[in-house]
């Protein structure tokens, strides 16, 4: 996989997570804090991840109009295991980012990891073995 595949992969992902977070969070009550906290950082990592593409000399995809999401969103314990589902899926496209051969993209994808596997920790309070990898 290319740098700029992996950051397209990764863009993808992103623009369903945002979309993601905007069906969970008025299901939440008080844990709707965490979800606005989890749409404002997807957002950023979509911005972060155009950007990139774009410094590569690519063009970004653009966001679907609308997400199909792997649970349905009927109340917070369907909003929650949607939330960990989508950090868990973040996981592996930074888990990719985290593989590329150079140090700025790995940075990132560590570093994107990292949170993704606290995010998902805080939806489900249990830690990922090894977050971004499916045994």
């Amino acid at each position: 996989m290319t740098t700029a595949t992996a950051w397209q992969s990764t863009l993808e992902q992103e623009h369903a997570a945002v979309y993601g977070y905007g069906l969970i969070g008025g299901q939440l009550g008080p844990d709707s804090v965490l979800a606005r906290t989890g749409l404002e950082l997807h957002r950023g990592r979509r911005d972060q991840c155009a950007a990139a593409i774009v410094q590569l000399g690519d063009t970004p995809v653009a966001a679907q109009p609308a997400y199909n999401p792997v649970t349905p969103v009927t109340g917070p314990a369907s909003a929650r295991q949607l939330a960990a589902a989508i950090e868990r899926d973040c996981a592996a496209r930074y888990a990719e980012l985290a593989a590329q051969p150079d140090v700025p993209t790995r940075m990132f994808g560590a570093q994107w990891l990292r949170v993704s596997a606290i995010q998902s920790t805080r939806w489900t309070s249990q830690i990922p073995a090894l977050p971004g990898i499916e045994s």
